[in-house]
Formats: C-alpha cells, sequence, structure tokens
C-alpha cells in the first residue's frame, strides 16, 4: 500500500538554487504523519434499464398493488476518489482528487425490485458485478433499500 510522503524545502533555499548554476535539484523527504480525515468515491455510469412492471388495477393506479422488477444494464463515464488529507500543526487541510478508472469494473449489472401501494414504494438496487477489479481491493458489490412517494 503506497504511504503519504512529505518533501520540505524552504523558499529561500529554492530561491537559492535558481540564482547558482543549473543542477539537479534532490529533495530529502521524511515519512508524514498526515491523516485522511474522509474518503469519498464517486462514480458516473450511463445505464439502459429493463423492466417489467405488473399493476392490479390499472384503472385505479392511486389505489392499487404494483410490483417491477428489472435489470440496468451500463458503463462507467466516470470514476475516482477525493480524500481531505490533514497535518497536525499545518493549515490549510489539503484535498487530494484523483480521477481514474483503472481499479474500477468499467461494466456495471444492477437488479432493481419495486413493491408499492398507491404512491408509497419500496424500492431495492444489488449490483451483480463487483465495483472493484479483481486483486485492486475487496469484492464490494453495493446495495439499495429505500422508500419513494409518487408511485410506481
Amino acid at each position: 500500500m503506497p504511504e503519504l510522503v512529505q518533501i520540505t524545502f524552504s523558499s529561500t533555499e529554492a530561491l537559492q538554487m535558481l540564482k547558482e548554476e543549473p543542477q539537479p535539484c534532490v529533495f530529502t523527504g521524511r515519512y508524514c504523519e498526515c491523516r485522511c480525515e474522509k474518503t469519498k468515491v464517486v462514480t458516473t455510469y450511463l445505464e439502459a434499464p429493463i423492466e417489467l412492471r405488473f399493476t392490479s388495477n390499472p384503472e385505479q393506479s392511486d389505489k392499487s398493488f404494483k410490483v417491477a422488477l428489472g435489470v440496468k444494464v451500463g458503463t462507467m463515464l466516470k470514476g475516482g476518489t477525493r480524500s481531505r488529507i490533514t497535518e497536525p500543526n499545518s493549515s490549510p487541510n489539503y484535498l487530494l482528487k484523483e480521477s481514474s478508472k483503472t481499479y474500477f469494473n468499467t461494466t456495471r449489472i444492477v437488479g432493481t425490485a419495486r413493491i408499492g401501494v398507491g404512491h408509497f414504494t419500496l424500492f431495492g438496487t444489488y449490483q451483480f458485478t463487483s465495483l472493484l477489479k479483481a486483486g485492486a481491493g475487496p469484492q464490494l458489490k453495493p446495495y439499495t433499500i429505500g422508500l419513494s412517494f409518487g408511485g410506481l
């Protein structure tokens, strides 16, 4: 796993090196005592949904029982992470952004289910493909469960 390394040199040293003859710069580093406060994974997909719906009374759909089962197939457009990093006795905090699809599976297959009565619906999704590529981390299969208002 990569470690954070802080490279330090003062601005007076940099100015002195610029005034002298051009020569290779040598940076000395030390291990950083940084803390990662918060990390967020961001993904953007283009998806095509396919869904089968059933309504017990199509004439009065506002009061009837409804069920829907489906699948969404998609491809990743963008993926990455954002991390807030703090260093002791230092201000400001740093925001590290990495935009790369290297570690993500770019194909996504998600199963969907919805069940409801009238305008209230319970919904759920489960991703059949792993979020990360094999060997890039744990096998994550995201899911969602929620309640919606507005019908099926």
